[in-house]
């Protein structure tokens, strides 16, 4: 079975935010490394899968939002 999870990450998530109302933060917000533990988290409770949608209004600024993404949390 698999087990996915689909988070929205925006502009004040990728530069270190909270983008939470209440000033709690949100999963997958915040610094690299809370970023991080929450991938950690996830995987453990079982989650293989997680799908991030990164909100952008034009292709290449969505593209450069997946790329600053995927250089901060690459392992």
């Amino acid at each position: 079975m698999t087990i996915a999870c689909k988070a929205p990450l925006n502009e004040t998530t990728l530069t270190g935010g909270s983008s939470s109302i209440d000033g709690e933060r949100r999963s997958f917000s915040g610094t690299r490394e809370q970023i991080l533990e929450d991938i950690a988290s996830y995987e453990s409770l079982g989650v293989s899968d997680l799908i991030f949608d990164f909100h952008a209004v034009t292709l290449e600024q969505g593209l450069e939002r997946m790329e600053r993404f995927a250089g901060w949390v690459r392992l």
